[in-house]
């Protein structure tokens, strides 16, 4: 039997501090700690795919000297300590996910609550007219891995909340303080996005096995739109002039 603690990198402990800690944030509550530690795995295995043996050792990430389920704010993460700091910050860069399911991983900051970091990761998209969350899905996951969707009530149009799993998605998007575009559909109709920073970052939660993003938009759609990605048939917004993303024309 595998033993979720073996990992491909085995260094010199350094002494634990706090840069040897990170948290991880919206685990699908159907995934043990086991899983994270097997996904951790699958890190190192697509590390080792694209780094030379020389300088391997940097960039693997180390088996967690300890873990411990804790809740803040409204939220329940796991907290993972590592043996040396360069385990932490490799995790932190690299995307990790579950069966499809990508996860948050921050820093520990002694002086700032965990809730505020989650500003760097969340963006508000408002449409006229109305979409769903498919369509949303396509559009965004140009900028990188998203961990959930969140729709909110709206009179006209429709309102979301894109929680990513790397704090540059949201950079990229650039919206300070506030953004508008327009795109154009293959059959001629017109979607008006706005989007803005969020005024107060919102909780993120351990969703149901129902309401992960993997069971929302299953896996076909998923690996369909990220192999689109990768062959460039979507391309990001970059001007509030130019359409993306495959479903739409130039």
């Amino acid at each position: 039997m595998l033993n979720p603690m073996q990992t491909v990198s085995t260094v010199q402990n350094e002494p634990v501090t706090n840069d040897c800690i990170c948290y991880l944030l919206g685990i699908p509550q159907s995934f043990s700690v086991t899983d994270v530690l097997f996904a951790i795995k699958q890190v190192n295995a697509e590390i080792e795919k694209i780094t030379t043996k020389e300088e391997i050792d940097k960039f693997l990430i180390d088996a967690p000297v300890d873990y411990q389920w804790e809740q803040s704010f409204d939220m329940d993460y796991l907290k993972v300590i590592f043996p040396n700091t360069k385990s932490t910050d490799n995790l932190i860069v690299h995307s990790l996910k579950i069966m499809q399911n990508s996860i948050i991983v921050l820093p520990f900051f002694p002086n700032k609550p965990l809730i505020d970091l989650l500003d760097y990761h969340e963006i508000k998209i408002i449409t006229s007219p109305k979409v769903d969350q498919l369509f949303i899905y396509q559009s965004f996951s140009v900028y990188g891995d998203i961990v959930n969707i969140i729709e909110e009530p709206s009179h006209t149009g429709s309102s979301f909340i894109i929680i990513y799993a790397h704090h540059n998605s949201v950079k990229r998007i650039n919206p300070m303080p506030q953004q508008n575009y327009q795109i154009q559909l293959e059959n001629g109709d017109t979607i008006n996005f706005f989007i803005q920073r969020m005024d107060k970052p919102i909780p993120v939660k351990r969703p149901a096995a129902n309401e992960t993003i993997s069971a929302r938009f299953n896996y076909n759609t998923i690996n369909m739109i990220q192999q689109s990605y990768q062959k460039n048939e979507y391309k990001a917004m970059t001007n509030p002039n130019v359409a993306v993303t495959g479903l739409f024309v130039l």
